[in-house]
């Protein structure tokens, strides 16, 4: 074996040893930081792609401009909603002063589970979108079945997605004050009103003026290209943002699947939505 054949074998040997100690980092900051949060905590919780870090920076900008501060894209959101995976929820933006502490999750309901924002998408998009995502990473490790076809993928993780939405829907059933619904299609076609409506929910006081500043600042258009600036990758983080985008992907009989496995849980979840 050559010198050089050997190093780049040497090269992905470290790649793949750093992301398993990353995911063993991940799955222990989520066991900590749940340990730390208490009941009167809110989590923003969805199906991953679903629009989650979009809502959360308008959140947090929000909560940035009820405590005097003039906002911009250039949130630290990783400070104000923390991710449960990711980042520390005792190291708190001291410019934000909230009666609880809110925070970024992609965990199914169970009854221990905080109160919730839950953010659901309809199933084509939201899997279409989760392929893209997981084919951002060029180890087998983190592409978690990306190596196949968009279609068999997303067929593959159809079952995922509805167990994250049924266990939400069952909670809403148990507990409707635990648990604040809302679609991604409504954020997306009224983000104005769906903010007002989450920040009654946290009983918090928020004016409009507030809510529009907010959208302006975190347009889809305006967060694609401060990613083009900072990161190089191939598939973009933030892809297309669009309602209905998986009919232009999908084959017509993988869309037809999916839509008559999962619509009837997205309609159910939809009647709940107070906005």
């Amino acid at each position: 074996m050559s010198i050089d054949l050997k190093n780049k074998v040497a090269a992905l040997r470290r790649f793949k040893w750093l992301a398993l100690m990353d995911s063993v980092r991940s799955s222990y900051r989520l066991k900590r930081n749940r340990f730390l949060l208490g009941k009167g905590d809110v989590q923003v919780a969805s199906f991953p792609r679903s629009g989650n870090t979009w809502l959360t920076y308008l959140m947090a900008d929000m909560f940035l401009q009820m405590n005097g501060v003039n906002t911009d894209i250039h949130v630290p959101i990783h400070l104000i909603i923390p991710d449960l995976y990711k980042n520390d929820v005792q190291k708190p933006d001291p410019r934000v002063h909230l009666p609880f502490r809110v925070v970024k999750s992609h965990e199914s309901y169970d009854r221990r589970t905080l109160r919730t924002i839950y953010l659901f998408r309809q199933a084509e998009d939201a899997l279409c979108s989760f392929f893209h995502f997981h084919r951002r990473f060029r180890d087998v490790w983190y592409q978690n079945g990306a190596t196949m076809t968009l279609d068999k993928f997303c067929l593959d993780h159809m079952d995922s997605w509805c167990e994250n939405i049924t266990s939400f829907i069952l909670g809403k059933e148990e507990n409707a004050d635990r648990i604040f619904v809302l679609s991604y299609e409504s954020l997306h076609t009224r983000p104005v009103d769906a903010l007002l409506a989450i920040m009654r929910y946290l009983g918090l006081k928020a004016d409009p003026d507030m809510a529009r500043h907010a959208v302006e600042n975190h347009q889809f258009e305006k967060r694609q290209a401060l990613e083009r600036s900072r990161d190089k990758r191939p598939v973009p983080f933030y892809r297309k943002g669009k309602i209905g985008s998986a009919k232009e992907e999908l084959q017509g009989d993988t869309l037809t699947l999916i839509r008559e496995k999962t619509k009837p849980l997205y309609d159910r979840a939809l009647s709940f939505e107070t906005i």
